[in-house]
């Protein structure tokens, strides 16, 4: 029966399925696209509902159709993220690989999570019912090849259970296919949050161009004194008038409360199981309509840098798209750190000239 089970799941390895055009350079969004996935709790916890979200950008006037799903696994970006099973093949599947009582079957809601832009997903049952499925999961696949072990949703199921969370997008005849994934909590000790990105900060990038920005009339840039971090002023929700040629840094502020402590698994063959606590890793990712950056991915690590420096990045637009005098461009800074959580802002800016 295991056998049986392990060909299937092979089987479903090998569909193809499209996840959506690619893009060059990735940071630089020109049309329909899925920038990320976000869940809002990236460990869910007993008595919890997560909400599900997408950052989508689509051209004016365009409508976007949304299909969420979820699934008990860690599925794949080649395969679709399609889920391997149905929820009547995984209860045969477990049973066939625990210690389970006749007749028993998980407590697992529908994969489907509707048609709206949001989505809703509970804890499904109880954590010691989440762990017992976890390791008759391991159990079942243990012998298994490394690309069908590459489902087992955790190595440590007293961590958790990491599940997929899938959407299809489709708007303007092109569809794009995105997954991400979060941890349904079984006794885990620490927390887990999102990295909360309160805000897009900006300053110009020299005295001159600050003084130069003051002559144009605009309001917003501080003057440049001796403390160049005096500079850094917020970009309100309304958006502000920048000038096209003149370089500005950015930088995206993360409230340090929502960086949590974790204590990372020890390397395969190491005498402990874990390695001391830190705190999390979180890398930030830079896109616009417009313009460049001279680092669009950057990193914050303690001990490395600090939270504040981590995410600043330089930002330059010599001219419009197709030589308009004027243009209207949007900016994102989206967070992730190494235990699933993510989190973004979106900002505007409005060229009103060219320097």
């Amino acid at each position: 029966m295991k056998s049986k089970w392990l060909l299937m799941a092979l089987a479903l390895l090998t569909l193809g399925t499209s996840c959506g055009r690619e893009f060059d350079p990735y940071w630089r969004i020109l049309d329909f696209r899925v920038l990320a996935l976000r869940t809002s709790e990236p460990e869910l916890r007993p008595g919890e509902t997560a909400v599900l979200d997408a950052l989508v950008y689509v051209p004016d006037g365009e409508e976007v159709e949304y299909q969420w799903e979820w699934c008990p696994f860690r599925t794949q970006a080649g395969e679709g993220f399609e889920c391997p099973f149905t929820k009547e093949e995984l209860n045969a599947f477990v049973a066939e690989g625990g210690d389970l009582p006749e007749g028993f079957e998980l407590p697992i809601p529908d994969f489907d999570l509707g048609t709206e832009p949001t989505a809703e997903l509970s804890y499904p049952a109880t954590p010691e019912l989440i762990q017992l499925f976890c390791e008759s999961l391991q159990e079942s696949l243990a012998d298994a090849p490394p690309q069908v072990a590459a489902l087992v949703p955790v190595v440590d199921c007293d961590r958790g259970l990491d599940v997929s969370i899938r959407l299809v997008a489709r708007s303007g005849g092109e569809e794009i296919i995105s997954g991400k994934r979060m941890n349904l909590w079984t006794q885990a000790e620490l927390e887990n949050n999102n990295p909360d990105v309160q805000a897009i900060e900006i300053r110009p990038l020299k005295v001159s161009d600050a003084e130069y920005l003051i002559d144009q009339g605009l309001d917003w840039v501080a003057e440049p004194v001796d403390d160049i971090e005096e500079w850094w002023v917020p970009i309100p929700d309304e958006g502000l008038d920048i000038y096209g040629g003149v370089p500005l840094e950015f930088r995206a502020v993360v409230r340090p409360e929502s960086i949590d402590l974790w204590t990372p698994p020890a390397p395969q063959g190491s005498d402990r199981d874990f390695l001391p606590i830190e705190s999390e890793v979180v890398v930030y990712r830079w896109m616009t309509t417009a313009g460049s950056y001279d680092e669009s991915e950057k990193l914050f690590k303690e001990g490395l840098n600090t939270l504040d420096a981590s995410s600043v990045t330089e930002y330059r637009i010599d001219e419009c798209p197709d030589n308009e005098a004027t243009c209207d461009i949007k900016i994102w800074a989206i967070t992730r750190d190494g235990r699933l959580g993510t989190d973004w802002i979106e900002r505007d800016l409005r060229v009103v000239g060219r320097r």
